[in-house]
């Protein structure tokens, strides 16, 4: 599940963190569903057999959220650098010397702090990610006194910050 962490910018805003935190008690879960049948492994012809259930349902939702909660922190946090750089920029197109200089300098150091952020943002998400999983690995062994490896569902991510950074590049 999504939780906050707040953190101060350079610039001295508080600005609060995504941070994935998993479920207590995943095996405890997973035992008191199989007890209570809310749990089964359905097998489709043409797939492989998945574990279902309502608990690994919720925590697909969950992990959506996360990477909603992370689109907003970057949209957050990156807003205010593009917009002085769209300044910057156009100091450089209007000024020679000095201000270009500096401005080149203001620019780059922009830059730096966006590629920062993204890959800070690409971090939480992969401990996200696999945390998420290793939960779910739990909640499914704990179901049934089996070895389920190939049963249990992963949850993949959509959303990967670096590479929205570069299509942002190149546009």
């Amino acid at each position: 599940m999504v939780r906050y962490r707040e953190i101060k910018t350079s610039d001295g805003r508080k600005i609060k963190l995504p941070v994935w935190k998993n479920n207590a008690f995943p095996r405890i879960s997973g035992f008191s569903d199989a007890l209570l049948h809310k749990i089964t492994i359905h097998a489709r012809a043409s797939d492989r057999p998945q574990l279902r259930g309502g608990q690994v349902i919720k925590l697909q939702r969950e992990f959506e959220q996360f990477e909603a909660a992370i689109k907003k922190y970057l949209l957050e946090v990156t807003g205010p650098y593009q917009q002085q750089a769209g300044q910057m920029q156009m100091k450089l197109d209007t000024n020679n010397g000095l201000g270009k200089r500096r401005a080149q300098r203001i620019l780059q150091e922009l830059q730096q702090r966006t590629v920062f952020e993204h890959r800070l943002a690409e971090a939480v998400l992969q401990e996200g990610c696999a945390s998420a999983n290793r939960s779910l690995i739990k909640y499914g062994k704990a179901a049934f006194f089996r070895v389920v490896q190939d049963e249990i569902p992963s949850i993949r991510r959509q959303f990967y910050p670096l590479e929205e950074l570069e299509k942002e590049e190149t546009e």
